[in-house]
């Protein structure tokens, strides 16, 4: 097991920056930020970025300039906001598209948490702050801001967390005949779940699923509990980037829940943000069915 984890967001967060443009699906953001900033006593700080397109219907605090990415992550990185609430799907300006758009890149290289509202929000569902944080647990190593970042929320909220990890049926089956998990290719839920309680939270529950199928399986999980739900699930994991980057950027374009897509990560160098491998667009060899997934 790791060390315990440390604090990865203060004690009260107070601002949680909402980047809109003048798309009303970029604006959807708003209403989960507000309920998260309830939740949170913390202050809703809306921006936007002058790039020529329609500007946002709502009043915002923060009007910047120059290229998007590189002017969002330079003011929440100045202004050390301690989360940040942003749409993945946008039809006009920055947001239009998320791989390659602004949005993918912000959350990519955001040194704050991002919760991000994807395109099939249910809005009939509750938009309070959530009960439950589903945490899509990757292959080890298991990212060292993830079970940081997703405690803090948690005891923030008083949310219960469930940590879930899909296993293919043949490191399953395979399993099954050694009488063990292959540590190199699954994580200890016990031992992660265990970290999460000494740093603090309630109630951890930890779930591994025998499935092909990772972000239809972590989706119907999270559809069981009790409304309303966040899915957590790193974007970026050291040498698991691609796999993860996959089962992420799945989870959200189908999710009906907002997503906690990144955890937090240092800003790489600005190249990293035109990297050839990002994952694809929408309709990639893997969907609806996701035959495409990795094993693992």
């Amino acid at each position: 097991m790791s060390e315990q984890p440390t604090a990865a967001l203060p004690d009260r967060p107070d601002t949680i920056v909402v980047p809109i443009d003048g798309s009303s699906v970029a604006q959807a953001a708003l209403p989960v930020a507000h309920h998260l900033a309830a939740a949170l006593r913390a202050e809703v700080q809306r921006i936007t970025v002058n790039d020529g397109g329609p500007g946002p219907s709502h009043p915002v605090e923060v009007e910047l300039e120059g290229n998007a990415t590189e002017a969002i992550l330079a003011h929440v990185d100045a202004l050390e906001a301690p989360l940040v609430v942003l749409s993945a799907h946008g039809h006009s300006g920055w947001t239009k598209r998320l791989a390659g758009s602004v949005a993918e890149r912000v959350i990519r290289r955001c040194a704050a948490p991002v919760v991000v509202v994807g395109p099939h929000l249910d809005r009939s569902l509750p938009l309070l702050a959530p009960r439950s944080l589903v945490v899509a647990v990757p292959p080890p190593p298991v990212p060292e801001r993830l079970l940081p970042v997703t405690a803090d929320l948690a005891r923030l909220l008083g949310a219960t967390v469930v940590l879930v990890h899909v296993v293919s049926p043949k490191l399953a089956a395979a399993a099954e005949q050694t009488g063990a998990d292959d540590p190199e290719r699954t994580p200890d839920l016990e031992a992660l779940a265990a970290e999460v309680r000494a740093a603090g939270v309630a109630r951890v529950e930890a779930k591994r699923v025998v499935s092909k199928h990772r972000t239809r399986s972590i989706i119907e999980v999270a559809d069981e509990l009790a409304p309303p739900v966040m899915i957590v699930a790193q974007a970026h994991a050291a040498e698991q980037a691609k796999q993860s980057d996959q089962v992420t950027y799945k989870l959200l374009r189908h999710s009906r829940w907002p997503i906690l897509a990144t955890v937090g990560r240092p800003t790489p160098d600005p190249s990293d943000a035109d990297d050839p491998d990002a994952p694809g667009e929408p309709g990639e060899p893997g969907e609806p069915g996701e035959p495409g997934e990795p094993d693992g």
